[in-house]
């Protein structure tokens, strides 16, 4: 297991080797930084990553308040 789910797993009091939420949350969290860094680096860094950043996070967020 991967040590980000694992230690989120931890902190939420949750099996990771049986609870879906850590693994799915980080990846959530990873693709959305991931996607941030790919278009603020095509605007040539012209975006403001933070605005991004804050953006990504909205669109997720109530996926992660399920739980």
């Amino acid at each position: 297991m991967n040590v980000f789910p694992a230690e989120l797993a931890h902190r939420l009091g949750l099996d990771p080797d049986t609870d879906l939420y850590p693994q799915m949350a980080v990846g959530m969290a990873l693709t959305a930084f991931n996607t941030v860094l790919q278009r603020w680096s095509d605007s040539d860094s012209a975006e403001d990553h933070t605005a991004l950043i804050d953006r990504a996070f909205t669109l997720f967020s109530p996926a992660l308040d399920a739980v």
